[in-house]
């Protein structure tokens, strides 16, 4: 069905529905230094890099089909959260 992948503090579950292969991340607990407006911004940094990094990797159709779905799925909730009464 699915993986779980992690490294440091960033996880990833990857998942296949249908031809679509999607990945979520997600962060762990980052211990921060006292300064931890640097702190949050390097940790963040980090981050930011080790996902660009990762998607280079992968073929552009990958990158492209996961992008269409996410759009498919915020749609969805952009459209239930409209219909509040």
């Amino acid at each position: 069905m699915g993986s779980v992948e992690t490294r440091g503090c960033l996880t990833a579950q990857s998942s296949q529905y249908g031809a679509v292969s999607v990945t979520v991340f997600s962060m762990g607990s980052v211990r921060q230094p006292r300064d931890s407006a640097k702190g949050a911004a390097s940790a963040a940094e980090e981050v930011r890099a080790l996902r660009l990094r990762e998607d280079s990797r992968r073929p552009l159709s990958v990158n492209l089909a996961e992008t269409i779905a996410l759009s498919h799925t915020l749609l969805q909730v952009a459209g239930v959260a409209g219909h509040r009464d």
